[in-house]
C-alpha cells in the first residue's frame, strides 16, 4: 500500500493560479469583443465555470474548506477585477500575494 501526502500549495502557487484566472479572463473577454465586431452581433464571453469551479474547490481545500476564505477570492477576481478597486479618483490595488498574505493570516492559523 501506498501512502501519499498532500501538501497545501504555498503562496507562489496561490499567486499563479490567481494570475491564470486573471489571464484567462481577460483573454475571454477580448475573444469576445473580436468577435462581436467580425460578427457584427453579440458573442457572448466563453463559459470557464467548470474550470473556474475546479480551482476554486483546489483554493478552498488550502484554506482548510474555509467558504469565506473563497467568497473573499471571488470577491477579488471578479468584484474588485483582480484587486482593483476605484474610489472616487483614487484607484487602489492590492496584489495577489497581498490577498494571500491577508488571507493567510485569517484563515491558516
Amino acid at each position: 500500500m501506498y501512502c501519499i501526502k498532500i501538501e497545501k500549495m504555498n503562496r507562489d502557487i496561490f499567486i499563479s493560479v490567481i494570475e491564470s484566472i486573471k489571464v484567462q479572463t481577460l483573454r475571454d473577454y477580448e475573444i469576445s469583443d473580436v468577435l462581436t465586431q467580425l460578427y457584427r452581433t453579440t458573442v457572448p464571453v466563453y463559459d470557464n465555470s467548470i474550470l473556474l469551479d475546479a480551482l476554486r474547490g483546489v483554493l478552498l481545500f488550502h484554506f482548510n474548506n474555509n467558504q469565506e476564505a473563497i467568497d473573499e477570492i471571488d470577491h477579488y477576481c471578479f468584484f474588485c477585477n483582480f484587486g482593483r478597486i476605484e474610489k472616487g479618483d483614487e484607484v487602489l490595488i492590492e496584489t495577489t500575494s497581498e490577498l494571500y498574505d491577508r488571507l493567510a493570516s485569517v484563515y491558516l492559523i
